[in-house]
């Protein structure tokens, strides 16, 4: 897990940390990734570190090739690592070695917070600001969404299993589904609005199942819609305001945590 300072392993049986490691400048504001070859993926500051802790603490690679600091947690592909920066910028590195891969870093138009989500073609979805970008393997931007008031996109986005985009996820129906301000907004493969719902206050996560409902908070509530925008149930009142992504077990419980009182929650549904 990263910490602001460093990045530490711990035992999941005992709880206590058993590797720290410290880079030499900067700090961490987002959590790291672990690749299938054991490496764990971790910005800080204007660097990303791959960082060995199978044997000690390894550093297998540091790479200072990004232009601003660190702003998104990383996401993995096979061997491409992506990560956003405060430039504006989205790169895709090779994450045995760390160099950038030809015809990147992908260039949006604001800041990259939230971390790229990538579809099972290889094209990669990252918002910034007030707009949606897909882009290919190779660095290229397919298509560019932007709705049609201000408000900036509070999440990444998520991808249905028949390829439909919720800002957070994409599904094969063809939806991708994103939070946009106060609503979530579903998206076909084309980029084009397929329906957008409002819910009154911010929306910061979307978890997906496997039937493409679509689990979020909404300040202190928690709400199921459909993948059509029509409402499963809503208004799961948890008494603290739903700041986590909701995770969903293997049993199908709904996992979530709320700032106040600081809980982890878990419920079915």
């Amino acid at each position: 897990m990263g910490s602001q300072n460093y990045l530490e392993a711990i035992d999941p049986t005992s709880g206590t940390w058993t590797h720290r490691f410290f880079p030499a400048s900067g700090k961490a504001y987002f959590g790291p990734v672990l690749g299938d070859n054991g490496y764990i993926y971790q910005g800080f500051g204007d660097r990303i570190y791959a960082v060995d802790f199978s044997n000690g603490v390894d550093v297998v690679w540091e790479s200072t090739a990004m232009l601003g600091q660190i702003s998104s947690a990383p996401s993995l592909h096979g061997d491409v690592l992506y990560i956003g920066t405060s430039s504006g910028h989205l790169y895709a590195l090779d994450s045995n070695t760390g160099s950038v891969l030809d015809g990147w870093p992908f260039q949006t138009n604001s800041r990259v917070n939230h971390y790229p989500v990538i579809d099972d073609d290889g094209n990669i979805y990252v918002t910034a600001a007030d707009k949606l970008h897909k882009i290919d393997s190779n660095g290229n931007e397919l298509w560019e969404f932007e709705p049609s008031n201000t408000s900036s996109f509070y999440c990444s986005p998520a991808v249905g299993n028949n390829q439909v985009i919720h800002a957070g996820d994409v599904y094969e129906d063809g939806l991708l589904y994103v939070c946009r301000g106060n609503h979530i907004v579903a998206i076909d493969k084309n980029g084009q609005k397929v329906w957008d719902e409002g819910v009154g206050v911010p929306i910061y996560s979307i978890t997906l199942d496997v039937n493409e409902n679509l689990y979020f908070g909404h300040g202190e509530y928690l709400h199921s819609i459909k993948p059509n925008g029509n409402t499963n149930w809503k208004d799961f009142n948890v008494y603290g305001r739903v700041e986590s992504q909701v995770v969903i077990g293997a049993n199908g419980n709904l996992y979530f945590g709320t700032n106040n009182p600081e809980k982890v929650y878990s419920i079915k549904e």
